[in-house]
């Protein structure tokens, strides 16, 4: 035996005889058969696995095209559309230009007796150089005055006890410019008294938050009611009575207390060695109050100052006995003016509108930013804004095409087929009561009515129906076009009412702690669990078929060795009778 078992040793299947290699095989075969019950089970999770995968997806599809049809929602999908066209102009021009939101009512507007707003600019006289020394010294002040200074109404009874001036005017912050503005006071739902400072147009200002010296907001805030003085960072005081109880509502058109505020120019300091350009950078390197920029060029030797912005209220200010040596001033006026500081002017279906710029104008058609071109002065125009519902349609066909997509799959993967043997082949999702539940539910949420509704009671009453083939589609376009047009709030109602139920449901099956993903969950465990049985039993079979090619290889080497012997005798019994007779 010992010498079978080294002649054995490190047996291969290949260096057994055939027989003995098919023995083995169909051994192999026979106690295989588990393993191929566990490869057929890891095909079926696997193909399960891929189903649960695509029936996730079209779930979390479904719920995001329907969550976005809830008027709530953050991304809401149904907005009013809007297109803006300009008519009755001149081929080659602009006019005017806008954008609108979706709050826009549709309607046409016509702008004309249009006056733009113009920038203040003057210059000053015309040097001997402008890269030489002027050999001028002294300090200018620009863009406001030496001194800031406020004249205040007052509000009665006292919200608002003091304004003064504040040189504090906090790290990274400009002071508020020239105008006129407004503390207007409000209490909130919750019983709370805020205030905002507001500017002539009604525009709220950012200033400190809670005399805070970094957070500043243009939101309300609340009132002090502590009798310290509250600091606006921006050039302004305010002092709070302290008793509430006097405190009152006012608003800017209703009597809140006003400032006329005048702010500090930027402080020019000029030496004797510089030139006019060396003047022209100064001012343009200077810090000024908000709205009161001004801009320094140089054109022919003579300095151009220019507001950085249009209107009335961005006029120049300047002083100071350089800026009359240079020819700026003379006096306290200007001596060489070249374009007046003018608001802009226009009517907008016969009313007079005036603003301080000519873009971006969003306060003059309701949800509309209007902008006057270059080449609007004197003109008129047309603004056209018409309703638009293919972005509302879209949204719509979104839901539906997820709809139809989702009810489909699953009503595939529910079918049961009767296979030509008399078998039967199962749908994945066959037997699995919830899912059937779902596709049931959507079906009759989709389908459902509200009969104290006054307008819309159903989707169907706007047009979007499930035909025989239970395939949700917009049969009737031309209601959902006159619904959207004409009654587009009881739209949104029926709307809300039948998607809110719709995401409700979907809730349940979409989601991290949802059915189908626990179902994926359960899958990923049992794909574990019978991968590891697979290899599992892959070594036992391994190991099985290494102790059977040791048995049989046993066995072939006796049979080697037996066929040896009996070929050595039978030489020799030939070998004797031949000597014998010889």
């Amino acid at each position: 035996m010992t010498t079978t078992s080294s002649s054995t040793s490190g047996t291969s299947l290949t260096s057994l005889d055939t027989t003995y290699q098919n023995l083995i095989d169909y051994q192999i075969k026979m106690e295989s058969a588990p393993l191929t019950k566990l490869e057929a089970q890891q095909t079926a999770l696997q193909t399960q696995r891929t189903m649960y995968a695509e029936l996730k997806t079209k779930l979390d599809a479904l719920r995001t095209s329907s969550k976005a049809l809830i008027s709530t929602d953050p991304f809401y999908t149904l907005k009013a559309g809007r297109t803006v066209s300009v008519s009755n102009i001149a081929t080659g021009t602009t006019i005017i230009s806008a954008a609108s939101s979706s709050s826009a009512v549709a309607s046409s507007y016509d702008i004309s007796e249009i006056s733009l707003a113009l920038a203040h600019r003057v210059r000053s006289d015309q040097q001997e150089y402008s890269d030489q020394a002027l050999a001028k010294s002294g300090t200018f002040y620009i863009g406001g005055t030496q001194n800031r200074s406020a004249v205040v109404t007052l509000q009665s009874p006292d919200t608002i006890s003091q304004v003064n001036t504040s040189d504090s005017i906090a790290t990274g912050q400009k002071e508020i410019g020239n105008g006129t503005y407004y503390i207007e006071t409000q209490k909130n739902a919750a019983g709370t008294w805020q205030f905002r400072l507001v500017d002539s147009e009604g525009t709220a200002i950012k200033i400190a938050n809670g005399n805070s010296t970094t957070n500043f907001t243009n939101s309300w805030q609340a009132i002090p009611t502590d009798g310290i003085t509250f600091s606006t960072g921006r050039g302004l005081n305010i002092n709070f009575g302290t008793d509430s109880s006097n405190f009152v509502e006012k608003s800017k058109l209703s009597g809140a207390t006003s400032i006329n505020y005048q702010a500090k120019g930027a402080e020019v300091v000029v030496s004797s060695s510089m030139s006019l350009n060396d003047i022209a950078f100064a001012i343009n390197s200077s810090n000024f109050a908000s709205g009161n920029e001004v801009i320094a060029t140089v054109v022919n030797k003579q300095m151009v100052l220019s507001s950085k912005y249009t209107g009335e209220s961005h006029e120049i200010q300047a002083s100071g006995a350089v800026l009359g040596d240079l020819g700026i001033l003379t006096g306290s006026s200007f001596k060489n003016p070249m374009q007046s500081a003018r608001d802009a002017t226009f009517k907008v279906n016969g009313l007079l509108v005036t603003r301080s710029q000519n873009s971006a104008l969003t306060d003059v058609i309701s949800g509309v930013t209007l902008n006057l071109a270059a080449d609007a002065e004197g003109k008129s125009a047309t603004l056209n804004i018409n309703s638009d519902n293919t972005s509302q349609k879209a949204a719509i066909n979104t839901f539906i095409t997820n709809f139809n997509a989702l009810q489909s799959y699953i009503s595939s993967n529910l079918t049961i087929t009767k296979n030509t043997d008399n078998t039967y082949t199962r749908g994945s999702l066959s037997g699995d009561q919830s899912i059937i539940n779902l596709r049931n539910s959507l079906f009759s949420l989709v389908g459902s009515s509200d009969l104290t509704a006054t307008v819309y009671k159903s989707i169907k009453d706007i047009g979007i129906t499930v035909d025989s083939q239970l395939n949700m589609t917009i049969t009737n376009n031309a209601k959902l076009e006159n619904a959207l047009n004409n009654n587009y709030s009881d739209v949104i109602s029926v709307m809300d009412r039948v998607m809110s139920d719709v995401t409700s449901k979907l809730d349940k099956y979409t989601g991290t702690t949802s059915y189908v993903d626990q179902l994926i969950k359960a899958n990923a465990k049992k794909t574990i669990d019978v991968g590891n049985s697979i290899i599992s039993m892959n070594k036992r079979l391994d190991a099985r078929e290494q102790v059977l090619i040791k048995y049989y290889a046993d066995v072939q080497a006796q049979m080697d060795l037996l066929s040896n012997t009996q070929n050595t005798n039978s030489a020799w019994v030939t070998s004797l009778y031949a000597s014998l007779y010889a």
